[in-house]
């Protein structure tokens, strides 16, 4: 008897560590900022045109990842970078280059919008404001933009 509820305790237990060790992902099409699991309403500047693709995975000490993909209004993006101290630009900024920000988001494996004959897609960059890091592009001529996103915990 005392030997089954050892083994049952240790079973109990490694089955609860494999749990904390996971995390939380998430994945999906969100017709408004609102419908992405945990960084949403720090998205809410944005107006999606049509739903946008995300995926994440919140670590299980918190704090995690999130990539969104989408179209959004040209002022929405602006009024999120405003609101959200985010900087938008062809070139990039003193922290991070245009390169090194096309770079990061390839390497992830985002679907960068491609640049079209009369405009290339801006550049967004952040660090330490809303989001730890933020990293991403914004085609205003065809609306489409890529973000990749490091959130605070919330666990």
């Amino acid at each position: 008897m005392r030997k089954a509820v050892i083994i049952v305790s240790v079973v109990g237990l490694l089955a609860w560590l494999a749990y904390q060790a996971t995390g939380s992902r998430f994945s999906g099409d969100a017709t408004t900022p609102n419908d992405i699991p945990i960084v949403g309403a720090d998205l809410s500047e944005l107006v999606f045109l049509e739903p946008a693709s995300f995926r994440g995975h919140e670590h299980p000490h918190g704090g995690g990842t999130f990539t969104i993909t989408g179209t959004a209004t040209s002022e929405s993006v602006l009024a999120f970078c405003s609101d959200a101290a985010v900087s938008m630009s062809k070139n990039g900024t003193n922290i991070a280059d245009r390169n090194d920000i096309l770079e990061y988001l390839e390497d992830r494996e985002i679907a960068l919008p491609g640049s079209t004959s009369d405009q290339s897609p801006q550049v967004l960059f952040g660090y330490g404001g809303r989001f730890p890091k933020l990293y991403g592009v914004y085609n205003a001529s065809t609306e489409r933009f890529a973000i990749s996103l490091q959130f605070h915990g919330t666990k």
